[in-house]
Formats: structure tokens, C-alpha cells, sequence
């Protein structure tokens, strides 16, 4: 698995994350995500670039970026073709041809994007600024805005099917949805840190990170967390 982080930093561990080994630098600016569709394609994006390897992370290659002084918050691959990246004020680009090239895709809010999630081919999700959620049902055709009932800047997202899902961000904040995001439910995690990451094994236990460097995990669901 790799970890990115600033100046291009690209990090590399081969034994489930217990050593960590720099495998290099992707680019000058910061990496803001990184997604792999298999073993040796992936992609990488940060300010401005959008770079892409196929030979797991050995080397990468530099692919047309939309633009040079945009920020791309997160990429996401439905196949090695099929992909999407999310930036500032409600700009979402969507690639038919695995990176090369880009287009801008219409959501209808101009809060900055953050993470995508796709739980079919059809269903995906997007987190913003200041509280709302975007969904599609078409393949990303076409987007829907879904207010979750918090102002605070949302970053990270975990589906587990269509319906359930949660999303997590500035301040402590936590959600959750039992019908596909048109209704969100706050959790307490008796924390203001912010939350960046999510992901559950199953419907009962799930992990989320925090920006004290701290990992929460509940057994239940989401109904409480502990460190």
C-alpha cells in the first residue's frame, strides 16, 4: 500500500503497514489523494498535476491537468478508463480515457468538492464545504445536492451499500444515513478533532482517523466510538 503526503512525498510499505519505506517524490506540490484501480494502475493529484502510473507505484508519468492552478482534492477511477476528481468551487472533471484528458462536469453547488465515493457504477456520492452532500444515480451525469443538517466542512466518506453510509469532517463532525443520503442522523464521538478518513470492514466495525493522529473504531455501527 502507499501514503502520500507533502512536497509529493510517496511512501510505500509491503507488510500491512507495519514499515514504511519512501518510494520517492510524484511531483513539487502537495498530493492530495491517491487511487489505484488494480495492482499497477493508480493515479495521484494535487495542486495543479494529476500524475499516473502502471507499473504499481515503480514510476509515474505526468497526464494533462484541467488546469495549473487548480486544486484537486480527490481522484476516483470506476475503471481504468472511468474516472472523476474533485476540486474547488463545485468543480467536478470527468475523464472517459483513463487521465489524459478531462472534462468539466456540472453539479450545481459551488462549495469546494471533497471525497468521492461510488458504491455501484450508477450510485456515488461527493462531500463539500459547509454541510452538503452530492449524489448521483446515472454515473455521474448528473449530481443532486442533499444538505446534512451541520454547516462544517465534510472531507471524507464511507458507503457501505446504497443506503448506509456515513460521512465525516471539520470539528468532531459525524453522519449517518440509512436511506441513501436524503436524511442524516449526527453522532456524537465526544471529540472536536477533525475527521479525514473512514472505512469499515462490515456494517458493525469501522475505523475512522482524526487530526490529533488519532483512530477511533466502533463495534456497533457508528452508534458509539472509542480510541
Amino acid at each position: 500500500g502507499f501514503a502520500v503526503g507533502y512536497s509529493g512525498v510517496l511512501v510505500i510499505t509491503e507488510d500491512s503497514g507495519n514499515h514504511w519505506n519512501y518510494a520517492g517524490n510524484v511531483a513539487i506540490n502537495d498530493i492530495e489523494s491517491i487511487f489505484f484501480i488494480n495492482q499497477d494502475t493508480g493515479w495521484v493529484c494535487g495542486l495543479g498535476f494529476v500524475s499516473k502510473t502502471y507499473d504499481g507505484g515503480e514510476t509515474w508519468i505526468s497526464v494533462n491537468a484541467p488546469g495549473q492552478n487548480d486544486i484537486y482534492n480527490d481522484i476516483y477511477f470506476l475503471t481504468t478508463s472511468i474516472g472523476f476528481m474533485s476540486g474547488e468551487y463545485g468543480e467536478l472533471f470527468y475523464s472517459e480515457n483513463g487521465g489524459d484528458t478531462w472534462t468539466l462536469k456540472t453539479t450545481g453547488i459551488d462549495e469546494n468538492l471533497h471525497e468521492i465515493f461510488f458504491v455501484s457504477p450508477q450510485i456515488g456520492y461527493i462531500t463539500t464545504d459547509n454541510g452538503y452532500v452530492i449524489k448521483t444515480i446515472n454515473g455521474g451525469l448528473t449530481w443532486d445536492s442533499y444538505y446534512t443538517s451541520v454547516d462544517e466542512d465534510l472531507y471524507c466518506a464511507w458507503f457501505l451499500n446504497e443506503n448506509i453510509g456515513y460521512v465525516g469532517g471539520y470539528w468532531g463532525t459525524l453522519l449517518k444515513t440509512t436511506n441513501g443520503g436524503t436524511s442524516w442522523t449526527p453522532i456524537n464521538l465526544n471529540t472536536t478533532s477533525t475527521v479525514y478518513s473512514l472505512s469499515f470492514i462490515n456494517e458493525n466495525v469501522g475505523f475512522l482517523g482524526t487530526s490529533n493522529n488519532g483512530v477511533m473504531r466502533t463495534l456497533n455501527g457508528g452508534t458509539t466510538w472509542d480510541y
